[in-house]
């Protein structure tokens, strides 16, 4: 099986009081959607940095071992180096489409968003009470 991509969640104070409890639970169920073979996990994490910009996402994906070997590139020693992962930060994840493109990135497939039917019912939940006064319109 080859090497799987962890997605890391921010679970820090602020990330948390802007609802990334909710957005962990979320992006496990779009995960669970895609097929178990690309093998990604879900993590909880603390502080990735971006408390302004939470909730915070990274996303570690294992790079092409053989795109490696040929465009490694050199270190201040001269020495060829190795890259063995690459990272994406996602920042403000406030949507079911925003969770959705951290899978995608994660696992190469768009998780089908309708098989989700408790899951906007989770995120306002954990979502603070001034957010989920602006989703119900008041």
């Amino acid at each position: 099986m080859p090497p799987s991509s962890t997605i890391h969640v921010c679970q820090s104070s602020t990330c948390r009081g802007k609802g990334s409890e909710a957005v962990l639970v979320e992006i496990e169920e779009l995960a669970s959607l895609i097929d178990n073979n690309l093998n990604c996990n879900v993590e909880p994490t603390g502080c990735l940095g971006y408390c302004s910009r939470g909730p915070a996402v990274a996303v570690v994906t294992p790079t092409n071992e053989h795109a490696n070997r040929s465009n490694g590139s050199k270190s201040r020693t001269g020495r060829k180096t190795q890259r063995t992962s690459n990272t994406g930060i996602h920042v403000n994840i406030n949507t079911f489409e925003k969770s959705a493109e951290v899978v995608k990135q994660a696992t190469g497939v768009n998780p089908d968003l309708h098989n989700l039917p408790i899951a906007t019912e989770r995120r306002q939940c954990w979502l603070p009470s001034t957010q989920r006064q602006e989703l119900e319109g008041y």
